[in-house]
């Protein structure tokens, strides 16, 4: 895909050049910030895949809207 892109920002005189790899211990507060929504907001929300679970695989209120 590498190949048509740059093929076809060449058909409109767009230069291409390569961005270096993302890094994520490059940007500390950017993760921490993720990481404290996914950890204090994401998981009080219904139906989020990521929260705990009871014994047995069960989510605490199965019921819930």
């Amino acid at each position: 895909m590498c190949a048509t892109v740059t093929a076809a920002m060449g058909a409109f005189a767009v230069p291409v050049t390569g961005l270096p790899a993302y890094s994520p211990y490059l940007k500390g507060t950017i993760e921490a910030l993720n990481d404290a929504v996914e950890e204090m907001f994401l998981v009080s929300l219904p139906r989020y895949t990521g929260r705990q679970k009871l014994t047995g695989g069960r989510l605490a209120d199965p019921d819930a809207a």
